[in-house]
């Protein structure tokens, strides 16, 4: 496939190889067998998933999960079996894309378009009805962090600013300031520091939409920007988040933020370029501790390339790591030290280990994100490299990173945070993918695999499957 993905439209066109047919069924039969076996004996299947939480609504609704699990595998299965069929019986159809590129698609961009902003209003609302299912939750009181913004932004002067210390120094998540101090903004004008929260986070998947079209036409010119959009709201993650009360809608916008600036600093290398980047990465780091790992990734990129023109120069390598991760790690500093939350990000590090964490930090957690999240994507990831790509050596590393991250410290591997690498993994995959569509038959398969990362994703949002 490789090789045919990689030749279409330079040799003439080429059909498209019946061996990813094969592969296809073949997936899709084994989904529904093991979907069958499960509805045949559920005791010995989810006898490998229970898991005991600390309350009895959170242990009902993974019960109900359990129960629900071979309905997905079923929607799984016929996605993959249809694909399949579209890919054999389609030897001779007309490609999704023309072999020169040059020609949108099947489907006009206006209606692309269209189609993505519907996907964005279905989104909000079936994050919306997640959130109302959990009884509205506020996790993590990011909502108080909001509250006590506001108040400093309202009430300044010594006593706000004592009492905005003092709350800093009993909330575990003060090192994330970023997105509560934008709510404490907004609250000037949204009194509900909740539906602060949620605007924000609606804002930021719009954000992320437009990142990812305009990273999408940079990394694959020929595949429609629609498309690439469309696949971003069609992953369960995203959904999720576009309108719920955490952060990880508002992390995956900044991260993406990173990735767009990192992309002019690898065309051009020019100083200010490399300062915009300096302050994305800053950026991340108020954002969210998790993004941590975007400091490494200009430094990674950096030596990729070094590596690629079997030229490693150590001076170059250390002035980028100083201005990529010491300058942003410096600020972050001069933050959490004067304030004193240090501790509080150890007891963030620490608290890994324990309850819901350690419960959720699990080789089935992680095989669950890998399979239905990131899946879609994984198979376009092997395809197309060159020593040129090192954007797409540094949005995979910054996926491969993420996870790591939260292997090493115990962390939970919960569907949501599978939001924060979508969008990287969707544009590594993105030239693979503009190739494969121009191979002949690819118009009925890339459709359908649209609509499948869709009928996928709404249906582990309709089961609530988190």
């Amino acid at each position: 496939m490789a090789d045919a993905i990689q030749t279409a439209g330079a040799a003439g066109p080429e059909p498209m190889p019946r061996w990813i047919a094969v592969v296809l069924l073949v997936l899709g039969g084994l989904a529904a067998l093991f979907a069958v076996a499960w509805v045949i004996a559920p005791e010995a299947f989810a006898g490998l998933f229970r898991v005991e939480y600390g309350y009895a609504r959170a242990n009902r609704n993974f019960a109900r999960n359990l129960g629900d699990f071979p309905k997905l595998l079923a929607c799984l299965a016929a996605v993959l079996i249809a694909l399949g069929v579209a890919t054999r019986r389609n030897a001779r159809a007309p490609a999704f894309l023309s072999a020169a590129g040059t020609r949108p698609g099947p489907l006009p961009g206006w209606f692309g378009w269209s189609l993505v902003v519907g996907l964005f209003g279905v989104a909000a609302a079936l994050s919306h009805r997640s959130w109302v299912y959990w009884n509205r939750p506020r996790w993590d009181g990011y909502s108080r962090f909001a509250d006590a913004f506001y108040h400093l932004f309202a009430q300044p002067g010594a006593a706000g600013a004592e009492q905005f210390r003092a709350f800093l120094g009993e909330y575990l998540h003060a090192a994330s300031p970023l997105t509560p101090a934008l709510a404490g903004l907004l609250r000037f004008a949204v009194p509900d520091p909740v539906l602060c929260l949620q605007l924000l986070n609606a804002l930021a998947t719009a954000a992320s939409v437009a990142l990812v079209a305009h990273l999408g036409r940079r990394l694959a010119p020929s595949l429609p920007a629609w498309l690439v959009a469309a696949l971003l709201l069609t992953n369960a993650a995203v959904i999720r988040n576009s309108w719920f009360v955490q952060l990880d809608a508002a992390s995956s916008a900044v991260a993406l933020v990173f990735f767009w600036r990192l992309s002019h600093w690898l065309e051009t290398g020019s100083s200010r370029d490399a300062a915009w980047t300096c302050l994305c990465a800053t950026l991340g780091l108020f954002q969210k501790t998790t993004l941590l790992p975007l400091l490494a990734i200009p430094t990674a990129v950096t030596l990729y390339r070094q590596w690629g023109a079997r030229r490693l120069r150590l001076g170059a390598l250390v002035r980028v790591a100083a201005w990529s991760a010491a300058v942003p790690l410096a600020l972050f500093a001069a933050y959490v030290v004067p304030l004193e939350l240090v501790d509080n990000v150890g007891r963030q590090v620490e608290v890994m280990g324990v309850g819901w964490n350690v419960a959720d930090h699990s080789w089935q957690r992680f095989g669950f994100g890998a399979a239905f999240l990131l899946g879609p994507y994984l198979p376009f990831l092997a395809f197309g490299w060159s020593r040129s790509s090192a954007l797409r050596f540094g949005l995979v590393s910054f996926a491969l990173l993420f996870l790591l991250g939260i292997a090493v410290t115990g962390g939970p591997f919960w569907s949501r945070y599978y939001s924060h690498i979508a969008g990287p993994c969707l544009l590594a995959a993105a030239p693979a993918l503009a190739r494969f569509a121009t191979l002949p038959g690819s118009r009925a398969a890339v459709l359908l695999y649209l609509g499948g990362c869709a009928a996928v994703s709404y249906t582990m949002m309709a089961l609530e499957l988190f």
